[in-house]
């Protein structure tokens, strides 16, 4: 934004999404890249140790600076290209910390998909009747009812 839109980007502010429980912050759900070795790898230790490069604090500052990717290693927070990078930096770090898991389910994209359409606009929300379409969805979603490529 900063490249693409500088007299948008003096005006852009960061926030952390608000809370559902007064007095306790909001628990996220943390995404991210999942590294792994698959089994029938040809070269396993080749992979790990390029597995182990990928997350280091060098990588994860670049990822975090070119590509918008939230470093998971608190220590990047305090580099010197973070910060600049990053203003609000501690409040990503707040939110990371604070994070939660994602659900457990191989169909987690659907649901979140089912979840975005339904509360976006935030303007469209009717409680009621958003609460009883996100549950009908959901469970139809997570049944295999419904789903679309």
């Amino acid at each position: 934004m900063k490249v693409d839109n500088p007299k948008l980007f003096k005006v852009f502010k960061w926030a952390p999404y608000p809370s559902v429980y007064p007095g306790k912050p909001a628990r996220v759900t943390i995404g991210g890249i999942d590294y792994a070795i698959s089994s029938t790898s040809q070269h396993p230790q080749l992979a790990f140790q390029a597995a182990l490069c990928l997350r280091n604090a060098q990588n994860q500052l670049n990822a975090a600076v070119k590509g918008g990717l939230p470093p998971t290693l608190a220590s990047v927070y305090n580099n010197p290209k973070m910060q600049s990078a990053y203003p609000f930096r501690h409040l990503i770090l707040q939110q990371v910390n604070n994070g939660a898991v994602r659900p457990k389910t191989p169909l987690y994209q659907v649901v979140s998909v089912q979840i975005s359409h339904l509360v976006s606009p935030p303007a469209s929300i009717v409680p009621t009747t958003t609460e009883q379409s996100l549950r009908t969805q959901i469970n139809n979603a997570l049944t295999g009812k419904g789903l679309t490529p």
